[in-house]
């Protein structure tokens, strides 16, 4: 890997499982974790505005929404409201991305898709590849734990 990251997605992406572990905390505030999605096939849901929304309405209503909550972060300076703000900044920044196709399965062709399998966790190593390629830097896909504790015998 050259370095290279892509600053419009996530810097890591968790495919698969669910969104306990893989935290980062500093001074008491998530800072890191990554952005978890339960089923590749799904892709990133909810990440586009509405096509009968222009740029000009959304960003009316990003104002609007910045001023009812202005005076809540002047009443309430503290790391956990500015956290939720990053994170709300930096969903915006994903929404307007061009590379948010990536993670968009019916991207590729069907030959693809099988060749990979037809089953969450193949779905989940071809997600991996296409955010890789749009330099996502770090992106973990599970396959039903971590260890065998559960079905060790």
């Amino acid at each position: 890997m050259d370095g290279k990251y892509n600053p419009e997605l996530p810097g890591a992406v968790r495919i698969g499982g669910g969104s306990s572990g893989s935290r980062c905390r500093l001074d008491g505030v998530e800072v890191c974790a990554p952005l978890v999605l339960g089923r590749p096939e799904d892709g990133l849901r909810n990440a586009t505005r509405e096509k009968e929304l222009s740029d000009d309405a959304f960003k009316q209503r990003l104002h609007l929404s910045n001023q009812f909550e202005s005076d809540f972060h002047s009443r309430y300076d503290h790391k956990d409201v500015r956290a939720f703000g990053s994170m709300y900044d930096d969903a915006i920044r994903v929404m307007a991305s061009k590379d948010l196709t990536a993670f968009d399965l019916n991207k590729e062709d069907k030959a693809m898709r099988e060749a990979y399998g037809n089953n969450s966790f193949g779905q989940g190593c071809l997600l991996a590849r296409r955010l890789v390629e749009h330099d996502v830097r770090f992106v973990e896909v599970t396959l039903g734990g971590w260890d065998n504790h559960r079905d060790i015998f």
